[in-house]
């Protein structure tokens, strides 16, 4: 014998219906945060695996490329010193210049590539020192005066009388402005003239302007310029080529120091544009 059972029909109010989709709505908001946690977690575990790859292969580079380079570089100085005992001729003197010249291009580049890695890995641990910025950069710039001369250029220095001694590293600081020299000096036309400036901006900031003329950047290059490896397009009528990377190391070692680099570029003239901290902070 069959027993019919009645169902009874429940009815739902609206705000309960409401409450039902938000409670709905909700876990799938926590269901998709999951997932793209599970994601995020993903892309960054294989970001780490990408940026160890990268630092063994740039370990690499250091060990199997600057190695022999530099062994290369020390044989061709010993054949040049070998002058004295048995002349060359003058193509054998040229082959040895441009081997040369070729190897310290591409050690510099190997150099500059190691220390962007440890500028970006935040693993350059260097100590801070007080600093007496005119004395620290003098044998430099007097360096880049003899350069600039052979090329009639004509480099201008002005230093702030009231600048205080700053606590930074005294290496790095020394790198980050042979850098901005080193592009001022490829740039700029003979009979053209260059112009360092460093003013006190306050007791506790400093500032360096460096400033060339007989060029202009563009407005739509002026950010790219500090990107790795990247050059304008015809903007070396020279030709003297350069690994790409110096304003980009220049940046990042003025980010590492807790400043700033920028440019400004005009009709005919750029300027550089260094701010940092007379206390480092890291």
């Amino acid at each position: 014998m069959f027993r019919r059972v009645q169902r009874e029909c429940i009815s739902f109010s609206d705000w309960e219906i409401d409450l039902a989709q938000q409670m709905a709505a909700q876990c799938a908001i926590a269901l998709r945060q999951a997932r793209l946690y599970l994601s995020s977690q993903a892309q960054v575990t294989e970001l780490k695996k990408l940026s160890q790859i990268r630092d063994n292969f740039l370990a690499a580079v250091s060990h199997e490329l600057r190695t022999p380079l530099t062994s290369i570089s020390l044989s061709v100085h010993l054949l040049k010193l070998s002058y004295q005992v048995s002349p060359l001729t003058p193509k054998q003197i040229q082959y040895l210049e441009v081997l040369e010249q070729a190897c310290e291009r591409e050690i510099s580049l190997i150099n500059d590539l190691l220390d962007l890695q440890n500028l970006s890995g935040n693993t350059l641990k260097l100590p801070s020192e007080q600093v007496n910025l005119p004395l620290l950069l003098a044998p430099l710039i007097n360096r880049f005066q003899d350069r600039m001369r052979k090329r009639q250029q004509t480099l201008e220095v002005h230093w702030d009388p009231h600048l205080p001694y700053l606590h930074t590293h005294p290496r790095l600081l020394e790198r980050l402005v042979c850098e901005l020299l080193t592009n001022a000096h490829k740039f700029t036309p003979a009979g053209k003239h260059i112009v360092l400036e460093v003013v006190a901006l306050g007791s506790d900031r400093w500032e360096l302007r460096l400033t060339n003329t007989g060029t202009t950047i563009p407005l739509e290059e002026q950010e790219r310029i500090f990107e790795q490896f990247y050059r304008i397009p015809h903007s070396d009528p020279w030709q003297q080529g350069g690994t790409g990377l110096g304003l980009a190391l220049a940046q990042a070692i003025a980010n590492h120091l807790g400043g700033s680099l920028q440019v400004e570029s005009t009709a005919h003239q750029t300027t550089f544009i260094l701010r940092l901290p007379a206390a480092e902070s890291c």
